[in-house]
């Protein structure tokens, strides 16, 4: 069963891909590239 997502964590990685999106050819690219970076945590990356 997967793990409950933090609503504040969630919030900020969406709000996160929405910033970069335009620097990536997709979403999925975006996603990971934020999870990567430390900026969320990779273990959430799958959720969004």
């Amino acid at each position: 069963m997967p793990k409950k997502i933090d609503p504040q964590v969630r919030e900020r990685a969406v709000r996160l891909v929405l910033e970069h999106r335009a620097e990536y050819p997709s979403n999925a690219q975006a996603v990971a590239a934020i999870a990567r970076q430390g900026r969320v945590g990779a273990e959430h990356e799958a959720a969004y």
